[in-house]
């Protein structure tokens, strides 16, 4: 059957969205960000949508693509990675960005915002890496 063209070109500018509003944050200092609770709360939120898009993306393409249904979010990453479709590098940074996700989603309370800015600043990268791939392989 194969994957949807439509609903991972939707995906990627849903990301490519997040993305976007995030790098809005990255440029600020670590102490403006932390300091500005407006700034914490929209910067959790496009991370959660962005992971919640990578997820999702990675999701349709298992079970689309290689008709294999991951047994958890974090998993999800590491049977695109053993089908050659990512590194394992690159695998494994998406595994804990969405394990990441999760402690966002369930225990918020328990968040450095600390981490929150480092994951804001450097997971981007590792996504948009994420993006390109998925679209020259798939789109």
């Amino acid at each position: 059957m194969g994957v949807d063209k439509e609903k991972i070109a939707k995906k990627i500018s849903d990301i490519q969205s997040a993305i976007n509003s995030l790098d809005k944050y990255a440029c600020n200092e670590e102490s403006k960000f932390l300091n500005d609770d407006e700034k914490v709360a929209a910067g959790k939120y496009y991370l959660i949508t962005m992971i919640e898009g990578c997820i999702s993306l990675c999701t349709h393409i298992s079970a689309k693509e290689l008709h294999k249904v991951p047994d958890a979010y974090t998993t999800c990453f590491k049977i695109l990675a053993d089908n050659n479709i990512l590194s394992e590098v690159l695998a494994n940074s998406l595994a804990k960005m969405a394990g990441f996700r999760n402690l966002l989603i369930h225990r918020y309370w328990e968040i450095d915002n600390k981490k929150v800015y480092q994951y804001i600043k450097t997971e981007r990268m590792n996504v948009h890496e994420y993006l390109k791939i998925v679209s020259n392989k798939f789109l």
